[in-house]
């Protein structure tokens, strides 16, 4: 594993090295250490207070114009791609650094006087993911030229003389390179700059060290070591253990080490070896289908493999959006393609980042296929929210990755077992909001399309590809095929792990904590005849408001009533509705409203209009949000409003999970300094330190999330725990979504209801946060909003609570 981290990581900096020397690994390292010692050199010599005496040259005036700051990243920026390419000449180093320095004064100038549309020509340089300087530069000067731009170039003296000058003030803070007359045969020499031996030490020792410092964590092919401590357990390889504790954090201190230390994490540490005991294989059907499903680019189930198209910019070649007179039908279009193509980007970078976890996943499965057996590694954030450390492959990943694996040991289904098994295949498939009875009648009624999909998986791809977990519901179809041809399906073994998945998790336990019914109703805390749905409701909620606003004759609501017919489908509100608990924004709603329309009805409204309608539909379904689920908003609010306060203190969030797991939440303010140049738009160089002042603002931002993802991990653990003492030693955990055998989904369901029910009767969550807070911080925090009469015990006899 040390070894893959280490070729991954030579792999990355070969390929910086190549092209911007800067961006690997030591270069950057060296950026953020130098360039501010540097500015400050260049700041001194022009202001006449050089450490030396130096007096300015005829260049200074020159040099003047331009940033220190800037001209110290270009620089440096030129001095680490000789250090790396072991010798450039001076003249060449000069030349570049004096022509970076005119660029950036000829490019500030082209925005000044044409900022509309030298920002277009940016952002069609970000759409086109250009990252060459060269080109880029060319293209910018031949635009500037072409719009008449007033300029007068530099010549080849100044652009050496502004270098020369710059570099020499380098040089004199830091040791990376220095001069050499290098001889160059036939009694010539040439002048170059070289890295010094000690700039090549600290590369070297830089190198080895980093490279060792992210292993290719992968899965293990015994059991791995139980955790008995934070620091002791999992990887068997003390090297890999010091780099994988249980308990990882973005910063350690001794502080947060001495809670975990002395905290009593015994159920923790129970919970998370039960899971570590859990062996997996690879599904190798599903394997060979994926395989070839790729290999056919097909794309069933697979992300999009082409790139979206982005739309053509509405304004005429050489118009100025700054000329567009305000609200006229080219301003709105220029606003909308300018929104439109910013919520691309952002799908596109999905898009490519989907591909790329799925080539990795795909390529772990072909290593791991040859084993029988293998295990995986857990580790807990700060919050106590348990993760695969194994990346790709693993029974956390995405749709592919949990359908290409398998329990190990299989377990023979039973007459509960199978209809377990039958209501996993429904609920892979999406038709998860009927009774169990119903999805387990609406699966013999497909029978004969399910086992077609078993025997031609490729040739019947339109069948699951269909459903909503396509790949996990394929694996499904290929074990119902093999339990429908024996004489006795009960004694069938099965391999796949059956999931139980809670409604909307994080409104679950915001719904308990404050027992509100309504909102407990929504999320099936209450016994039904069939399952609620709580996005159905927000959607059905969101729907009328849009037929209100329709009868008012507002056009936004007309055009959306006609895309979406007679009712609102549950997916346009799932996404806003599910991530409200962890922290999801109105702006983040638009965005999700954007991925749907752009998905489901890319032809929908007039051109350039989509987004548009977007932002419409945002604050109806929004507002429909917090109808729904009123105690929860409450709750979320006053959590927030008690992160202010203690914020506005100086202190962060302490607080003890029910099972013992301790979290601390302390976002600090940084100081940074930021230098953006303008050739490209996007290179920048952040420097960052700690202050010891709370950012009060980041800090409200993550409480509510947070505090409601400790509670859910609680949960989970709880679960196991209790799982386990019942005998069930197989378990596919994912936060809010439980797995285990088909045979064993009873007992795992039972266990769920009663934790849930032990951890909301036994312990006041928010009302112990409040007075956490307090006695450690000497506080008052508002009152706890007021509880509900949802009766908890009620939870043991609603069976679609988790299912």
């Amino acid at each position: 594993m040390i070894s893959r981290g280490v070729e991954r990581f030579r792999d990355q900096q070969e390929l910086a090295e190549d092209k911007r020397p800067h961006e690997t690994s030591a270069g950057s390292r060296l950026m953020r250490s130098y360039v501010l010692q540097v500015a400050d050199q260049i700041k001194l010599y022009l202001d006449g207070k050089h450490p030396n005496g130096r007096r300015r040259n005829k260049w200074s005036k020159l040099i003047q114009t331009v940033d220190a700051d800037k001209m110290a990243m270009f620089a440096l920026r030129q001095v680490i791609g000789s250090v790396f390419r072991n010798s450039t000449t001076v003249v060449t180093v000069c030349n570049d650094i004096g022509r970076s320095c005119e660029d950036e004064l000829r490019f500030m100038h082209f925005e000044t006087e044409y900022k509309e549309y030298y920002d277009s020509l940016i952002r069609d340089f970000d759409r086109k993911n250009l990252v060459n300087y060269n080109h880029k530069r060319r293209v910018l000067t031949a635009k500037g030229a072409d719009r008449g731009l007033q300029w007068e170039s530099w010549s080849v003296e100044a652009w050496f003389g502004v270098g020369q000058t710059v570099l020499s003030l380098l040089m004199e803070v830091c040791d990376l390179v220095e001069i050499k007359h290098i001889p160059k045969g036939r009694g010539r020499q040439e002048v170059a700059i070289v890295p010094t031996e000690a700039c090549i030490k600290w590369i070297t020792d830089h190198n080895d060290v980093t490279e060792l410092t992210n292993p290719d964590r992968m899965p293990c092919l015994i059991p791995p070591m139980d955790w008995t401590t934070p620091t002791d357990g999992g990887f068997f390889s003390p090297s890999l253990r010091r780099r994988t504790p249980l308990i990882k954090a973005r910063s350690v201190d001794s502080y947060r080490t001495e809670m975990h230390n002395n905290a009593d994490m015994d159920g923790v540490l129970t919970a998370i070896n039960s899971m570590q005991k859990t062996g997996w294989k690879v599904n190798k059907t599903v394997h060979d289908t994926m395989k070839e499903i790729w290999a056919k680019n097909l794309e069933c189930g697979m992300p999009r493999s082409e790139p979206y198209e982005f739309p053509v910019c509405p304004l005429a070649e050489g118009q100025s959006a700054a000329d567009l007179e305000e609200g006229s039908e080219i301003q709105e279009a220029f606003s909308e393609w300018k929104s439109a193509t910013r919520e691309l980007h952002t799908l596109e970078k999905e898009r490519v980042a989907k591909n790329l976890a799925l080539l990795r996943t795909m390529r772990l499965a072909r290593e791991m296929v040859q084993h029988d057996e293998f295990y995986y590694v857990y580790q807990c954030d700060f919050r106590g929210r348990v993760y695969c450390t194994s990346t790709g492959l693993n029974p956390q990943g995405t749709d592919q990755s949990k359908a290409l694996i398998s329990f190990s040991s299989g377990k023979a289904l039973g007459e509960s077992g199978f209809r377990w098994f039958l209501i996993n295949g429904a609920n892979k498939y999406g038709y998860d909001k009927a009774s169990y009875d119903g999805r387990v009648a609406w699966v013999f009624e497909n029978a004969e399309k399910f086992m077609a999909v078993a025997d031609d998986p490729v040739g019947h791809r339109a069948i699951w590809g269909e459903a909503d977990k396509p790949w996990q519901f394929l694996a499904w179809c290929l074990e119902f095929r093999e339990a429908m041809d024996m004489d006795d399906y009960t004694k069938y073994v099965s391999h796949l792990p059956v999931g139980l998945d809670g409604s909307c998790n994080g409104l679950q336990h915001f719904s308990a904590m404050l027992t509100d019914k309504v909102g407990g109703k929504a999320v099936n805390l209450m016994p039904s005849d069939k399952p609620e749905d709580i996005y159905q409701a927000v959607a059905d909620v969101a729907y009328n408001k849009l037929k209100d606003l329709a009868a008012e004759g507002v056009g936004g609501a007309i055009n959306w009533l006609d895309v979406l017919g007679d009712d609102m489908p549950r997916s346009l509100t799932k996404t806003p509705v599910m991530t409200l608990p962890y922290g999801s924004t109105q702006q983040a709603c638009t965005s999700s409203i954007y991925a749907w329309v752009h998905k489901h009805h890319p032809d929908a409204f007039e051109k350039n209009t989509m987004f548009r309608h977007s932002l419409f539909l945002s604050p109806i379904i929004w507002s429909s949000i917090s109808e729904v689920v009123i105690a929860a908003r409450a709750a979320m609010d006053w959590i927030q409003d008690c992160s202010s306060v203690v914020g506005k203190d100086n202190h962060g969030l302490e607080y003890v999970s029910p099972i013992g797991f301790p979290v601390l939440q302390k976002t600090m303010k940084y100081d940074s300094k930021k230098i953006e140049t303008q050739i490209g738009g996007r290179l920048q160089l952040r420097i960052a330190t700690s202050t010891k002042e709370i950012n009060v603002r980041k800090q409200r931002q993550g409480s509510s999330p947070n505090l409601v993802h400790h509670v859910d991990a609680c949960h989970m653990m709880m679960t196991i725990n209790a799982a386990a003492a019942e005998g069930i030693t197989e378990f596919a955990m994912i936060h809010d979504d439980f797995g285990t055998h088909a045979a064993d989904a009873e007992i795992l369901q039972r266990c769920i209801r009663s934790t849930f029910v032990e951890l909301h009767t036994n312990n006041d969550i928010l009302g112990d946060f409040k007075r956490e807070q307090e006695e450690r911080t000497g506080l008052t925090l508002p009152d706890v909003p007021a509880r509900g009469d949802l009766v908890l015990e009620d939870i043991i006899k609603s069976p679609y609570f988790f299912g």
